[in-house]
């Protein structure tokens, strides 16, 4: 009893985020032992086939191009991927990703990457991590078992790499030996040309005047940024990782809420609880994301420790993206690490120590039911061991960007920002805008304006440029044009009923009268009543059975010898019965689809819904909202 007494006394910050993380994990662990593992279904990828298939998805990928499977990676970690494709035999890699897993060079290949990440997570952090030799093993397991890592190493994203890389950087930055220094430059290039938005730490080297060094790393991630494109694809690369980013970052939010720690993600959540699930809190939360991010990054200049920089310009990277799964979490590694090594005991640092405990337990709590119904696809569900991280992250940088803002230095610089933008307002508008509360409201509607004006006329523009203007065939791989092997790069729409008429399009099909290909299915030859070499479009027969059916091209090369294409996936749906969520999930995809699809089948009259505005958001921001969609239809209809 003594001895507990003196542990406790004194209750430093370490010793609650020891003591707490540690009881989380048991807690996790056991309740996985009570229940059978039943409760790591509210913790990881609700799909129970579908593990460790960030790593596998991306070496399949490679067989025919990662950007035809709308992967949103940029391309420095193909290459990392390409060398160890090298390992697996041809024949296995085109089958696909899980042909891959379920071998055993896959699996190799596999267990080599995970045994040199983890050895190098364990050597960076022993040499980091301040402290006794038995403290930092002890930090180092309780890492690994966390509930950020967990769900890396279940997804085996490569974002761990990308944490190494930005690791190096903050903590050899200020190295007196300037080779040392240049290599942590590097090392934040390569980690922003895997995740791109470890970018944002350049805030303090800018803050310290060491723009020669900005400089050298804008260049260093430029060149990593664009030169691997032309090793996987060339030019036309470029256009499909836009292409593929701007279609994510539309279609991933439609599945869910669950997997993303983000400030659109929060908005969502917010107004999920209110019985909203239109589009305007995506485009609110997308707005409040670039205000964070401006004041967040801005409230950085001022700070003065070194781990509350880290730790606000960390969460800005997690929060601000709109595509932000939970395994981003990892990034606050680093600044718990300073945290933790920090000499003096404040009073704050319980809280602190407390946001960062939330953040890394691994939580298994129940999904939010009521909330996760309203979801078109209900793939992505919400729990409330997500929504506790989501707050407390937001919390946390809240808290820190207050403390930058209230700087006498931070007052001054904004001080000089409003009158430089009044001023300009002033020339533009006239003297009426000083001084009376009236004009004070216009010019706060101005302003509101200009936001609302940026993000959707943007949003819209980028959507055209990349989705609409450009419509040319995708660039496929010189082993498939060369060898004239079937290829299908699209088809739509994914949810059938029986009767309804699917395109399917690709390359190297053949005419009928050429070779005699087939078209096959789960259940058989399929009759195309339209056939080229770049497309077939048929009419899903009445005796298949709902469910998932696979579809794919059955080309002779010569003699008996027969070469299938890749395959692709439809979903059966019921037409009879009730309306219920599969119906939701036929009428929803109708938005996505081309215009010949929707004329094909009798789609081109359909309208989506328009979903009525709460009642608690001022009716200015309405009125603003509803007049710039108007707008924004007329000019781009």
């Amino acid at each position: 009893m003594k001895y507990l007494r003196n542990f406790f006394h004194p209750l430093t910050k370490n010793k609650i985020f020891y003591l707490g993380l540690s009881f989380g994990i048991f807690v996790f662990f056991l309740s996985g032992i009570i229940t059978r593992g039943q409760n790591f279904y509210n913790f990881f990828i609700f799909d129970r086939k579908d593990y460790f298939m960030d790593f596998f998805n991306l070496l399949a990928s490679l067989f025919n191009g990662p950007y035809t499977h709308q992967h949103i990676y940029p391309p420095l970690p193909f290459l990392f991927y390409k060398i160890m494709l090298r390992f697996v035999p041809y024949d296995i890699v085109s089958k696909g990703a899980f042909a891959i897993r379920a071998s055993q060079s896959g699996e190799v290949v596999f267990l080599f990457y995970t045994l040199i990440t983890l050895f190098s997570f364990f050597v960076l952090l022993t040499n980091f991590k301040k402290g006794k030799q038995p403290e930092n093993i002890f930090f180092i397991l309780l890492m690994l078992f966390s509930g950020p890592f967990l769900f890396q190493f279940e997804r085996a994203n490569i974002i761990l790499v990308a944490l190494l890389f930005l690791m190096l950087f903050i903590f050899l930055e200020d190295s007196k030996n300037k080779i040392i220094r240049e290599v942590s430059l590097i090392c934040l290039s390569v980690a922003v040309a895997i995740k791109i938005y470890p970018i944002i730490f350049i805030g303090p080297l800018i803050a310290e005047r060491r723009f020669k060094e900005t400089l050298r790393i804008l260049i260093y991630s430029f060149v990593l940024l664009v030169f691997p494109f032309f090793l996987i694809g060339g030019l036309d690369s470029i256009r499909l990782f836009f292409k593929n980013l701007a279609f994510a970052s539309d279609f991933l939010p439609s599945l869910g809420l669950g997997y993303s720690v983000s400030v659109q993600n929060i908005t969502r959540i917010i107004f999920a609880f209110f019985g909203d699930f239109s589009k305007i809190p995506n485009i609110l939360g997308r707005i409040i994301s670039y205000l964070v991010l401006l004041v967040g990054f801005f409230s950085s200049f001022f700070l003065t420790s070194k781990w509350k920089k880290v730790t606000l310009l960390s969460s800005l990277m997690i929060l601000f993206p709109i595509i932000s799964y939970q395994y981003t979490l990892i990034f606050m590694t680093t600044p718990l690490i300073l945290f933790l090594d920090k000499k003096e005991e404040l009073k704050s640092d319980y809280f602190y120590s407390i946001c960062f405990l939330l953040i890394f337990i691994p939580f298994s709590l129940y999904n939010i039911d009521f909330i996760n119904k309203h979801f078109l696809l209900h793939s992505y569900p919400l729990s409330y061991g997500l929504l506790i991280q989501n707050m407390t992250l937001l919390v946390l940088t809240v808290v820190i960007v207050t403390e930058g803002m209230r700087q006498q230095k931070a007052k001054e610089t904004l001080s000089i920002i409003w009158n430089y933008i009044c001023n300009i307002f002033v020339k533009i508008y006239g003297s009426k805008l000083k001084g009376a509360t009236g004009d004070f409201v216009i010019f706060v509607k101005i302003l509101l304006t200009i936001i609302f004006l940026i993000i959707i006329f943007g949003e819209q523009v980028f959507s055209m440029f990349y989705l609409n203007f450009w419509k040319s065939n995708l660039r496929l791989p010189k082993d498939v044009v060369r060898k004239s092997i079937p290829y299908i790069t699209a088809i739509e729409p994914y949810y059938v009923h029986p009767g309804d008429k699917v395109i399917v399009k690709g390359v190297n099909f053949n005419w009928r009268l050429n070779k005699p290909v087939s078209f096959e299915s789960n259940y058989g030859d399929i009759n195309p009543e339209f056939w080229s070499n770049e497309e077939f479009i048929f009419s899903v027969p009445l005796s298949w059975r709902v469910g998932k059916v696979e579809v794919w091209v059955d080309k002779p090369i010569s003699g008996k010898l027969n070469i299938k294409s890749n395959m692709q996936e439809i979903s059966v749906l019921d037409r009879l019965g009730n309306f219920g969520e599969d119906d939701v999930e036929y009428y929803s995809q109708i938005k996505y689809l081309s215009d010949e699809t929707r004329d094909l089948n009798n789609f081109q009259n359909y309208k989506l819904r328009n979903y009525k505005y709460t009642r608690w958001i001022p009716n200015y921001f309405f009125q603003l909202y509803s007049d710039l969609v108007s707008l924004k239809n007329y000019i781009f209809k």
